[in-house]
């Protein structure tokens, strides 16, 4: 499969990118109740809103780019990391804020992450789907599947570690960080590559 899918280097370059993505993505992904625990007596119902926004982003976008002709999945990538990476840091940064205000903005900036999610990964798929011949579909998402499905494992087990030895707030920083980095090293590949 690897070598089919040097055959179509888009594809492959935004495999490697969307694992990388998704596990950067989990470093904080998986510590945001520990987050929320720390500023609210009560997070559940912050974290219900932040989660309903977040799934409503990626609807929206899912919604968007399965009827757009997608020209350069590289670029959506970009922007997709980008945007969560953004939405990360605002999220650590401010912390500091009344839980009056964090109800209302963490919602919020929980749609991006989710719409710059969809932003992300969804171009994958599509771009796999009409660029793979029939009779290997099914290797080739099994193999996305696998690879996406390690980087997130990988992250888990990164923000967990991160958040024992430097705190939650520092994790979801290197977390969005490390997102604007890979957003960067994508716009990079795509002038390397001469995607269109």
């Amino acid at each position: 499969m690897i070598i089919f899918l040097k055959s179509i280097p888009v594809i492959l370059i935004s495999l490697l990118i969307s694992t990388l993505l998704l596990l950067v993505l989990q470093i904080a992904d998986t510590q945001f109740m520990v987050l929320l625990r720390g500023i609210f007596q009560d997070p559940v119902t912050v974290a219900g809103y932040s989660m309903a926004a977040s799934g409503v982003g990626m609807f929206i976008a899912s919604a968007i780019f399965t009827k757009k002709h997608i020209k350069s999945t590289l670029n959506y990538m970009f922007f997709g990391a980008f945007g969560l990476g953004i939405s990360l840091i605002a999220v650590a940064v401010m912390v500091h804020l009344s839980t009056t205000v964090l109800a209302i903005v963490y919602p919020m900036l929980f749609f991006l992450a989710g719409f710059s999610f969809g932003s992300a990964i969804i171009p994958l798929n599509i771009v796999a789907q009409k660029s793979t011949p029939v009779e290997k579909t099914g290797r080739i998402f099994g193999l996305i599947n696998s690879m996406t499905t390690l980087g997130t494992l990988i992250g888990m087990v990164l923000g967990g570690i991160l958040s024992e030895l430097f705190g939650v707030v520092t994790t979801f920083i290197v977390s969005g960080v490390s997102l604007i980095v890979v957003s960067l090293l994508t716009i990079i590949i795509k002038f390397l590559m001469k995607e269109g």
